[in-house]
């Protein structure tokens, strides 16, 4: 074969270089597509695998727009609830301190309230620290009360206690149904108290 047939031939099998260039330009799409994936886009497909009852699949997607620069501290609060909902306490702090650290106001209130609440479960020192600032963060908020409620009845402080659980009851569901609980005991392990001390039965309120 002549050198100009090899020559013919090669030019036959090669791909042109305008049909290489018609390849990236398919692949443009695609990739743009996928950079286009917002926080908010994860969060929605989130939304329907926990709808579907696919925690760990909503799991997965929260992790990844909670990562994303752009996400708001609402995403890293969203999959903290996930991850408490699902026991995993330590990751659910993590998530939590995340959210504070973006949120302000009653989401931050909330972030800290929920933060401190696993942290007394854990045993973590920081939980009256946590408490406060989520009250100061939000004073009337669900769960900052609840969380002030139960540092209040560790306190001993069980009529405060009590009157922040009761604060809280409307909104704040099974915690503050329990920090009630907690501060009622806390009350009555006052008045056991003061009766061991000066004597004489003390007058149930």
């Amino acid at each position: 074969m002549t050198h100009a047939a090899w020559l013919l031939a090669l030019l036959l099998v090669s791909p042109s270089a305008a049909d290489k260039d018609k390849e990236k330009d398919k692949k443009k799409p695609e990739t743009a597509a996928k950079a286009a994936v917002s926080a908010e886009d994860l969060v929605r497909q989130a939304d329907e695998k926990a709808a579907a009852g696919d925690a760990a699949g909503a799991k997965e997607l929260l992790e990844k727009a909670a990562a994303m620069a752009s996400a708001s501290g609402d995403v890293s609060l969203k999959l903290g609830r996930l991850l408490q909902s699902t026991h995993d306490l330590d990751a659910a702090m993590d998530a939590y301190k995340g959210a504070g650290e973006k949120l302000t106001a009653a989401g931050k209130g909330e972030a800290l309230g929920r933060l401190a609440l696993v942290q007394e479960t854990r045993g973590v020192p920081e939980f009256a620290a946590t408490a406060e600032a989520a009250a100061a963060a939000d004073k009337d908020g669900p769960f900052p009360l609840i969380a002030l409620a139960r540092l209040r009845a560790r306190e001993g402080k069980g009529d405060e206690a009590l009157a922040l659980a009761q604060k809280a009851t409307a909104a704040g569901g099974a915690d503050a149904q329990a920090a009630v609980g907690r501060a009622q005991e806390a009350r009555f392990q006052n008045v056991g108290l003061l009766v061991h001390v000066f004597g004489g039965a003390p007058e149930r309120v």
